[in-house]
């Protein structure tokens, strides 16, 4: 049975239904009052976090602010574009960005833009742009048009044998620039889509340990991920190599403790941990602010998540619904795999911490994606407030006068 239990309101040709009784009410003030938050936080920590480098590689200790800067302001550019086109016509064109961002991918590959050994980056002059970041939000717009559009292939072999070839093109491109994060983080989306479409139990059962057994064999064809792994179950084994960057953060937050040493007196972003103002910068946050900047920071992602699962719940059509909580779960995971990377939870990803981390890519297609959470948001069905005019007032019934009846009776 399927759990999308509604008629969409556009067509598969991507035009809206002319019955609909979608009204365009205003947009979701609160998920947008958060991803403001999340930014702002994301501006003072960047700064704090990185103002030692900056000064120490490029001579400005307030470059890596002015870029994050720049890169909020376009984030809330596109955030206003996306959220005013409605998302339907996506589905005129949902193949062509699938294609798009694969051709994105193939782009990094022998190119001598690296950073530790891996070709994520296209360069443009002076900014360079990370293609799987885009391949996030397409892979997610992809695979909800695809279900939306084909609903009855869901409970048949064709269907996952179908999803499972585009998902071995997309990790095929991906891990040849050695982004194993980023696969994860789809492969995870596309569980989730594939259930909340309405798939059968069974299949998934199986598909599952098909994956955890590729996920293993990925692992192990690579030394340095095996390092990881190694590193993960045993960090002190070498804190000076493998083992340097998750044992300095778990200095930086046993530095912060309940409180923190204040707003810009870290000790461990002061060369002694590396990438403190992008992977690491959730360290920062616990060292500077203690444990009450996190718990403030994993508040606002909880409810941006909750918000997020609202709007899908609520959405009048299966690709809204689809689309709203794939971009939940994906901002969901992201920010749960950085936090537990920084707390020695999981291995080292390289994922960043989404709004708050320095980049560019990731602030820009996250931006995307709130900007196209508030446009499902805007075609639910509104509020009786916005509903057109006052209910009517049931006027009151007349009084009988049964003395004057009884007369006429008698009479």
């Amino acid at each position: 049975m399927r759990l999308l239990p509604f008629e969409p309101d556009v067509n598969e040709a991507g035009n809206e239904n002319c019955d609909t009784t979608v009204v365009d009410h205003r947009y979701h003030r609160g998920l947008l009052f958060i991803t403001l938050c999340l930014m702002g936080i994301g501006l003072v920590m960047v700064y704090s976090a990185s103002i030692a480098t900056a000064a120490w590689k490029e001579g400005n200790p307030t470059y890596f602010l002015t870029r994050q800067l720049l890169f909020v302001g376009m984030g809330l550019f596109l955030i206003l574009v996306t959220s005013q086109i409605h998302y339907a016509y996506l589905l005129k064109f949902y193949k062509w960005i699938f294609i798009f961002s694969l051709c994105l991918l193939i782009i990094p590959i022998g190119l001598s833009v690296t950073h530790k050994g891996a070709s994520r980056w296209i360069p443009l002059g002076p900014i360079h742009i990370q293609p799987s970041e885009c391949a996030k939000i397409a892979w997610i717009i992809f695979l909800s048009a695809l279900l939306t559009q084909k609903p009855q292939l869901l409970a048949t072999a064709k269907c996952w044998v179908r999803v499972g070839l585009y998902l071995a093109v997309l990790s095929g491109l991906l891990l040849l620039q050695k982004d194993f994060g980023s696969l994860v983080i789809c492969t995870f989306c596309m569980l989730v889509l594939m259930w909340v479409a309405g798939a059968p139990l069974k299949p998934l059962l199986v598909v599952i340990p098909i994956l955890i057994v590729c996920a293993v064999i990925f692992v192990l064809i690579e030394p340095y991920r095996i390092t990881r792994i190694k590193t993960f179950l045993n960090p002190e084994l070498d804190t000076q190599n493998a083992g340097y960057q998750v044992t300095q953060a778990k200095y930086a937050f046993g530095n912060g403790g309940w409180f923190g040493v204040g707003l810009g007196g870290s000790r461990q972003k002061l060369a002694y941990l590396p990438e403190a103002h992008t992977d690491f910068i959730f360290s920062i946050i616990g060292e500077e602010l203690g444990l009450i900047g996190v718990a403030l920071v994993v508040f606002l992602f909880i409810c941006l998540i909750l918000i997020g699962l609202s709007i899908a719940r609520k959405a009048t059509s299966g690709f809204g619904t689809l689309l709203a909580f794939g971009f939940t779960f994906q901002i969901a995971f992201q920010a749960l795999f950085n936090m537990g990377v920084n707390t020695s939870l999981l291995p080292n990803k390289g994922l960043t911490l989404p709004f708050i981390s320095y980049g560019g890519s990731s602030m820009l297609m996250l931006s995307c994606a709130v900007g196209l959470l508030l446009n499902i948001s805007r075609r639910q069905p509104p509020p009786p407030a916005y509903h057109c005019g006052p209910e009517p007032q049931q006027l009151p019934e007349p009084s009988l006068n049964r003395r004057r009846l009884s007369v006429e009776i008698k009479s």
